[in-house]
């Protein structure tokens, strides 16, 4: 028996080509990822079999290749034997799809970019790690507000102000600067049920990572 993957609800967008709702989660399941770019995902197919009364589309795991996964819960499914030969698989999505400028991304992603425009690298690395760690319990996003700050959404524990002047992160936490006890960081209260300090160097590091997860923490009522 062969075993295949199904997808449902799938939209027809031309001959060979469709649109579904897949999470990032579920598209890598569908096979090895050649890249990670933009907000759009992009699989291509071979052999798929289309069921257009029941909106789904088949495939077998040995003949499709996940093209790209994107940040968002937007797929693009492409037929590659409809492909002409020669053909990149990826020139059948507009570009803006799977490989959007860096100004147009969203999230955690659109966050770093600013940092590496803006920052030295070796804040860019702290910042890199300090939202994997910070993701590896809490899940959510980073969104632009004004002045370069970045809000955590859900929970907003966290908002985060890029600082070019002086080469730093400003980070906003919810708590009073008493209860964080972080000896490296110079914590100070700010609007009513706030607080801030700023991430310079490596080895505020741990600190800072331990204050941003208990106000998560806090914020979500543990």
């Amino acid at each position: 028996m062969t075993l295949r993957v199904v997808v449902g609800a799938v939209q027809s967008a031309e001959m060979g080509v469709w649109t579904a709702k897949l999470t990032p989660g579920e598209v890598r399941r569908l096979g090895e990822v050649m890249s990670s770019h933009g907000t759009r995902s992009v699989i291509g197919i071979e052999e798929p079999e289309f069921d257009a009364a029941a909106k789904s589309l088949s495939m077998r795991p040995d003949k499709t290749v996940v093209l790209n996964v994107g940040t968002l819960n937007d797929a693009v499914l492409i037929d590659l034997g409809r492909l002409d030969l020669g053909e990149s698989p990826l020139s059948a999505v507009p570009e803006r799809d799977v490989a959007e400028p860096a100004p147009t991304r969203k999230g955690d992603h659109a966050f770093l970019d600013e940092c590496k425009h803006h920052l030295n690298p070796t804040l860019v690395g702290i910042g890199e790690r300090l939202l994997r760690e910070l993701r590896r319990s809490h899940n959510g996003q980073l969104h632009e507000g004004t002045q370069r700050r970045w809000v955590n959404h859900p929970g907003n524990f966290v908002v985060i102000a890029i600082q070019n002047r002086d080469q730093s992160l400003a980070i906003y936490v919810k708590g009073k600067p008493e209860g964080f006890g972080a000896t490296t960081l110079d914590i100070r209260p700010d609007r009513p049920g706030y607080s801030r300090f700023k991430l310079q160097s490596e080895h505020q590091f741990a600190d800072a990572l331990r204050v941003v997860l208990s106000s998560a923490k806090a914020s979500e009522g543990h």
